[in-house]
């Protein structure tokens, strides 16, 4: 796992029910700010982080993908 330092700075919480399969949705201004556009099917990458879940916009592409 990376050693990944977080800066907390001004944060903004939500809260969501997890789905039958543990899923949950990303809110759309979460997404806007992170400039996740739906039509390109982004990738985020998810770090379990002492007590929490850290998620992050994928900066890079796996190989073989379009």
């Amino acid at each position: 796992m990376p050693n990944i330092d977080i800066q907390l700075g001004d944060t903004r919480g939500v809260s969501r029910k997890l789905d039958e399969l543990g899923r949950a949705t990303l809110p759309i201004e979460f997404r806007k700010e992170l400039g996740l556009n739906e039509e390109e099917k982004p990738w985020v990458e998810m770090f379990l982080v002492n007590d929490g879940i850290y998620i992050r916009k994928k900066k890079f592409k796996y190989k073989g993908e379009k």
